[in-house]
Formats: structure tokens, C-alpha cells, sequence
């Protein structure tokens, strides 16, 4: 491994695992007491090779990780400080975020909640959470996804501001070339996604330049999430996405707490560089 990214002169390793000590899937096996242990460990001896083989810092050690801090299972287990030694980038995937019931519609990656939602993890929690975990803050990239997710609603939202309504747990289809596809890791039936890319909310005309919804579309803003919101009201089709308003919001407040940056997934899911645009203006302000 060593010579290939000598080879191809990459800048180092992209780590993405988010659950130790815990399950992604329902078929995962996982150690509570040992994975967060013997990752940290893997990353001690990374580091060490990579310096040795490399130079010291010459190598990036990067990890994706979960909104939430490692645990063992359930529990906590506070600072987290030592990974900082071995890593040079961690970058938390906020989004997939549902911390609403799971039989309501929501927001995939609320920049925070309030009012009758509660405190839950957001944009906002999860950095706050990472940096009391003894993580330094110009270590953190916060995720941003340039895609949303579709859901059907039980009742009709056209005429609604309140973004969490009843929903149907089937997941309809997202892009319109979207397939069924079984589960890869547990092999479950078939299922959509659910997923619209930015890029084809914008060139198959759901959303325009202004952030306008079109016809049959309406689109809303929830202002506590900073998140948009799409419905459509023959199918009840109800979509949680981002758009430049709320990559702003998000952009902005990595600026105000002194973040690395921001990380994205995926930037082939833009529009026109638009997403892109508008995280880097609020960065740069």
C-alpha cells in the first residue's frame, strides 16, 4: 500500500468508519467494549508507519465520522482527545439526520432544532458534542450533503408551514432514474432510496436558480432547521434537501466556530458549482 500512494503520490488515507461499538445494520457484529480501542490503535500504528515511511505530517490521516461521538454502544465515552494526536482531519457526516420520530417527516440535516422539537443532534450539536469531546475545532470539517430525501406524507402539506407531519414508512422513488436495489451489506428486499441529488432537483426542473419551487411543486422554509422542504401534492411526496440558503447557514456558522472547513457528499451531486459557490462565500465572509 505503502508504494502505490507513493506511486500515484497521494496526500494520505480517507478513513471512513463511523459506528465503533456500534451497529449500522441490523446484521453488523460489532465488540462494545474493544472496536473504539483497537481503532485508536490502528490509527496510533498508521501514523507511525506513514511518518516513518514518509516524513513526519507528511501523510493525512482523515476519518469520516458519525454525527455522534464514539461510545461504547450507548454510553459516552468522553474525551476523545488522544485521536487528535494521530489525526489530521475528522469530518463528521451530519446529515441522515432524523431526530424525529421516525413516523413524522423532518429535516435529513437541520442546522439546529427549537421550539417544540427537542435538543437533538444537528448541525450545530454535533460539532459542539465532537469539540467537548476533546476534538480542536480547527481539526473539524462539517458535513454538508448536496442531496435530500424523499417521503410520503399520511396528509396534505401544500398548505402547511409545519415541515413534520405524518409519513408513510415505504420510501418512494427520488431521481427519476432511480431503481430499486437491495440492502448490499444485510441483502433485504428491494427498496428505493429515496434520494434527489441537487443536481437533479435543479436540471429536471423541481427547483429553479432562485430557489423557487415549480408547478406542482411547493417548496417551504423551516427557519429553526434552516432547511428547505419540497411537496407535491397528487403524490404527497415529500422532500428534505438543501439549497444555497441553508449550505450558508450551515457554511457560516463552521466559519463562527472556528472549523477547518466543510466536507461535502458528494460534490458531483452540485448544480453549476451553486452549493459549492455558496458554502465558499460564507466561509470567506
Amino acid at each position: 500500500m505503502k508504494d502505490y500512494m507513493s506511486y500515484l503520490k497521494f496526500d494520505g488515507w480517507d478513513i471512513n468508519y463511523q459506528f465503533p461499538a456500534r451497529s449500522s445494520n441490523s446484521c453488523c457484529s460489532f465488540y462494545v467494549l474493544n472496536d473504539v480501542a483497537n481503532f485508536f490503535q490502528f490509527l496510533k500504528e498508521l501514523r507511525t508507519d506513514l511518518d516513518a515511511s514518509f516524513g513526519s505530517g507528511k501523510r493525512l490521516i482523515i476519518i469520516a465520522i458519525h454525527y455522534e461521538p464514539y461510545s461504547n454502544s450507548l454510553n459516552p465515552l468522553g474525551n476523545l482527545s488522544g485521536f487528535a494526536e494521530y489525526v489530521d482531519y475528522f469530518n463528521p457526516m451530519i446529515y441522515d439526520v432524523k431526530g424525529v420520530p421516525i413516523d413524522t417527516t423532518g429535516p435529513k440535516a437541520p442546522l439546529d432544532y427549537q421550539g417544540e422539537i427537542a435538543r437533538l443532534f444537528s448541525f450545530e450539536t454535533s460539532i459542539e458534542a465532537w469539540i467537548r469531546a476533546g476534538i480542536p475545532a480547527n481539526k473539524i470539517n462539517g458535513g454538508l450533503a448536496f442531496y435530500g430525501h424523499a417521503e410520503t406524507a399520511l396528509v396534505d402539506m401544500s398548505n402547511s408551514s409545519n415541515m413534520y407531519q405524518p409519513r408513510s414508512l415505504t420510501i418512494p422513488r427520488g431521481n427519476s432514474d432511480e431503481m430499486q436495489e437491495e440492502d448490499p451489506v444485510c441483502h433485504g428486499p428491494k427498496v428505493f432510496s429515496g434520494i434527489w441529488k441537487y443536481f437533479d432537483l435543479r436540471s429536471q426542473g423541481v427547483v429553479n436558480m432562485t430557489n423557487t419551487a415549480t408547478v406542482p411543486w411547493i417548496r417551504r422554509y423551516d427557519n429553526p432547521a434552516s432547511m428547505p422542504w419540497l411537496f407535491k401534492k397528487d403524490t404527497k411526496t415529500f422532500v428534505s434537501y438543501e439549497d444555497t440558503t441553508s449550505i450558508s447557514a450551515k457554511a457560516k456558522h463552521a466559519a463562527q466556530k472556528g472549523l477547518m472547513g466543510v466536507m461535502v457528499s458528494s460534490p458531483t451531486s452540485d448544480y453549476n458549482n451553486n452549493l459549492i459557490g455558496a458554502a465558499v462565500s460564507a466561509l470567506n465572509a
